[in-house]
């Protein structure tokens, strides 16, 4: 959901994923508060969460993503990709167990990146319908001053999606090339849910992205 600095070093950019996804996780605990009600605060009796029952994401998605925990940065060597990959799961591991601790369900996390490192996205599994997904507010332009409400809740075929976008003052043209600042996308179907965070990417590449994480996921 952001763009990493240009570091070089393997062993640097290691640790700068693993501070992100920290930040990550920050994030979806807040995003996702209002995404499985009935999963997180249901007050029927459930049993604990099935490990065995988690949903594999797959290690690439299209377009040249690829799952951190898998390939290391580009040139690096042997060991240099398993310090890297090993990081990575170890990080990925934590955020996993922090959301199925808040939502009782079995759950999958996992960060793609481009080949450089340079952009990457987060994917969230869960093994439960989701519930209400959408921002914290919605602010009306036309009172704010605004050519564009700076965060549109809008559905894309069977996906919802929260689309932050840079304020544009009335009176300024909106770029129509211009791309979000960031997305947030909920897809549930067959008792799972799917949720996308990325960064400057218009809102269809995000779904279909999350369209092709589903149907490949297992």
């Amino acid at each position: 959901m952001g763009t990493f600095s240009g570091v070089t070093a393997p062993t640097s950019r290691s640790s700068l994923v693993g501070a992100a996804l920290g930040l990550v996780l920050l994030g979806l605990l807040v995003a996702f508060a209002v995404a499985l009600p009935e999963s997180a605060h249901s007050t029927k009796s459930e049993a604990a969460p099935d490990p065995d029952a988690a949903i594999s994401l797959p290690d690439t998605l299209p377009g040249g993503w690829t799952a951190v925990d898998v390939a290391g940065p580009k040139g690096a060597d042997a060991a240099q990709t398993k310090e890297f990959t090993d990081n990575q799961t170890k990080a990925l591991r934590y955020v996993t167990d922090v959301l199925e601790k808040v939502y009782a369900v079995p759950t999958t996390f996992r960060v793609y990146a481009t080949s450089d490192l340079s952009e990457y996205i987060t994917l969230t599994a869960w093994g439960a319908p989701g519930g209400a997904f959408g921002p914290n507010g919605l602010n009306d332009p036309e009172l704010s001053g605004l050519a564009r409400a700076p965060v549109e809740l809008v559905r894309i075929r069977d996906t919802v999606c929260t689309v932050n976008w840079q304020p544009v003052p009335v009176g300024q043209a909106i770029d129509p090339a211009a791309k979000p600042t960031g997305v947030e996308c909920q897809l549930s179907e067959d008792g799972r849910t799917f949720q996308i965070g990325t960064g400057p990417m218009a809102p269809e590449e995000s779904v279909k992205l999350l369209e092709a994480a589903a149907g490949a996921a297992t």
